[in-house]
């Protein structure tokens, strides 16, 4: 995740990096047009501030384990619980 308009990354490094991941299916990559450097952050009000790159990440891997059918896919097939008495 990073920003077309970021001034430490321009788009032509950008591009590279599209042209290196292209044939790796387990890289995904997402370039807005807009945010800056360390931006994506919003909101109306400095105290309550909303932070685009972690929720991105959050609705991305909340995709990715829905895919893999929600939160059983986490656990192994066969699991036991022990006590201790």
């Amino acid at each position: 995740l990073n920003a077309v308009d970021d001034p430490f990354l321009p788009p032509a490094v950008l591009d590279e990096v599209r042209q290196v991941v292209s044939g790796n299916r387990s890289v995904e990559v997402e370039f807005p047009r807009r945010g800056g450097h360390v931006g994506f952050t919003a909101g109306r009000w400095p105290w309550r501030p909303f932070y685009y790159a972690e929720w991105r990440a959050l609705e991305f891997l909340g995709a990715r384990l829905e895919e893999r059918g929600g939160v059983a896919a986490l656990a192994p097939a066969s699991t036991s619980v022990q006590t201790m008495e």
